[in-house]
């Protein structure tokens, strides 16, 4: 996977299809909730292995300051752990929405997905479609 993405998280959506990818001997059309669980809990290991090494690097370099001026040493750090709990609570949702997203041409399903409702809305799905959510 480093090498793959280049040491760097790559966008959700190709980080899914390689998650999948990984995968070859589910039948989408025999029971998909299975799939969709091993979809989903594939992504959250490999994902999980990848941030794993990531975070060990940005560990081993240290977040500046010196004894000097903790602050910088302590809001880097702080800075860095946020962001660490915001990437995987946005990955997690836009993962499953992937991985619902395949489920649904699979199966033939017509959907819209984050179409934009009154009041700038984006739900993840509408069924069958916007043009019938605007009707």
């Amino acid at each position: 996977m480093l090498q793959k993405f280049g040491g760097k998280f790559p966008t959700t959506r190709i980080f899914s299809e390689y998650a999948r990818s990984t995968l070859k001997d589910l039948n989408l059309q025999e029971d998909q909730d299975l799939v969709l669980m091993a979809w989903m809990e594939r992504e959250e290991i490999l994902f999980r292995t990848l941030e794993r090494y990531m975070i060990a690097e940005r560990l081993s370099k240290g977040f500046g300051g010196n004894e000097e001026n903790m602050a910088v040493d302590v809001d880097s750090f702080i800075a860095f752990s946020l962001s660490v709990q915001n990437r995987r609570k946005s990955r997690v949702g836009l993962a499953l929405e992937n991985h619902l997203e395949l489920l649904f041409v699979g199966c033939g399903l017509r959907y819209s997905r984050t179409a934009v409702t009154e009041n700038k809305t984006k739900p993840g799905f509408l069924f069958p479609g916007i043009a019938e959510y605007r009707n």
